[in-house]
């Protein structure tokens, strides 16, 4: 378990910016890392950003850093958020790359792409040149194209020694991996950065959970037909907005025909067959300020 420390002055409240100092020195004294985080500590975002953005050039090393994430919308909004925080703007110093979409150049520094773009361009050219760091991000779901470009990665680190890998996951048995791609594992435990009495800043417990059981009978239908309900009560009972996991797109349209028109609250669906406008729209905030509630497969 490594240790949070104060971090540089400035930082963004994520949790992961407590471990700023100690996270850039495992940097600097190991190329291969696999880092296990919870979901909002801010891997995905600032550990790009503070490699690509300050580590990397403060080392004498000014290689282009990619990010494969296993969704374009994933790699599209992290490339948005990552590119206001450097700041730039989207195909500068931050883009992205995904399946008939680009937003990067020669000159763009951190590239989120799609676990495919990457394969290709291990296909294209086996040892990256002009990599210096390359990122896979949520590990653990274990996607045939993020396995096979490990695969190659670990190859052409064997012709470029200097090519630093790092594998980032929330939930993953870290050690094994580390032990197999030979590298440094760093886990930073289970979430929010607390004050213990003695002014120690500790992680413990990222966001409060709470979870209601409502009884929906034993069928696919009966579920369907309580959601509108429930979502009805949690936009009573919480504030902010409200994302309902479906299966599928039929379900997602029989829950959004169930539940109507709602005064003040715009309702969206978001699956794979949606094109990336009407993806990136349901993830956006509402431009009238209303609350959104979001009809979603997985891929959220």
């Amino acid at each position: 378990m490594i240790r949070p420390a104060p971090g540089r002055p400035g930082q963004p409240m994520v949790p992961l910016a407590a471990f700023y100092d100690p996270l850039r020195e495992a940097f600097r004294a190991s190329r291969r890392l696999v880092i296990a985080a919870p979901t909002g500590a801010g891997k995905s975002a600032f550990l790009p950003l503070w490699a690509a953005r300050d580590w990397l050039p403060e080392w004498g090393e000014s290689g282009r850093v990619p990010v494969a994430e296993p969704r374009r919308v994933a790699a599209r909004s992290l490339a948005r958020f990552v590119a206001g925080r450097w700041p730039t703007r989207v195909g500068g110093e931050v883009g992205y790359v995904v399946r008939f979409d680009r937003r990067a150049d020669e000159g763009t520094r951190l590239t989120y792409l799609t676990d495919g773009i990457l394969l290709r361009l291990l296909e294209e050219d086996p040892v990256l040149e002009g990599v210096g760091l390359v990122f896979l991000d949520e590990f653990h779901e274990r996607r045939v194209d993020a396995d096979v470009a490990l695969g190659l990665l670990l190859r052409a680190a064997q012709r470029r020694p200097e090519l630093r890998l790092v594998i980032l996951s929330a939930t993953l048995e870290g050690q094994r991996v580390a032990e197999f791609i030979g590298g440094a594992f760093l886990d930073l435990g289970a979430s929010r950065i607390q004050e213990t009495p003695d002014g120690e800043r500790v992680f413990n417990g990222l966001h409060p959970v709470e979870i209601r059981y409502i009884p929906a009978g034993g069928s696919l239908p009966e579920a369907l037909r309580a959601v509108p309900d429930a979502v009805r009560r949690a936009l009573a009972e919480t504030d902010g907005d409200v994302l309902v996991f479906l299966p599928g797109k039929p379900e997602i349209e029989e829950v959004r025909r169930l539940l109507g028109e709602i005064p003040g609250v715009v309702v969206h669906s978001l699956h794979g067959e949606m094109d990336d406008h009407a993806q990136d729209a349901a993830l956006a905030p509402d431009p009238q300020g209303r609350r959104k509630v979001i009809l979603s497969t997985n891929i959220a």
